[in-house]
């Protein structure tokens, strides 16, 4: 699970009972950066193309793969998958080899959102992990 309250970013790991805290960056390269960057800075940073085929998710009409500029950065690649102009997932492989996978469903845009959404308190018996 991944929150941020746009002062922070908390990923959550429910299975090793690990919260990872980092202070929002947003010119950082979370995957959280490309739910919330335009596309002007998108290109800026990463080489953007479009991918066939079932990279992103068998269910996506449309695949990009996103290619970092900088040898510093995070990630490896990072893929986009669309269905008819919705946001299906986000895949990426980090540069320890680690490939991840970001899925979205029953999305509604422009609605009303609670700031409790935004709020992360980490369960009873969670290491938190401080990198910011």
């Amino acid at each position: 699970m991944i929150v941020s309250d746009g002062k922070h970013i908390w990923h959550y790991d429910p299975e090793l009972q690990q919260a990872t805290v980092d202070v929002f960056d947003p010119k950082g390269t979370s995957p959280l950066m490309f739910l919330t960057s335009n596309t002007q800075r998108l290109g800026k940073n990463f080489t953007v193309k479009e991918v066939s085929g079932p990279l992103c998710n068998e269910q996506a009409d449309a695949c990009f793969e996103m290619t970092p500029r900088s040898q510093d950065d995070m990630f490896q690649w990072i893929r986009i998958g669309f269905s008819k102009d919705t946001l299906l997932g986000l895949e990426f492989l980090d540069q320890l080899g680690q490939h991840g996978w970001i899925s979205f469903s029953k999305m509604k845009v422009n609605k009303p959102m609670s700031d409790s959404l935004f709020h992360f308190d980490p369960p009873k018996g969670t290491d938190v992990v401080r990198r910011s």
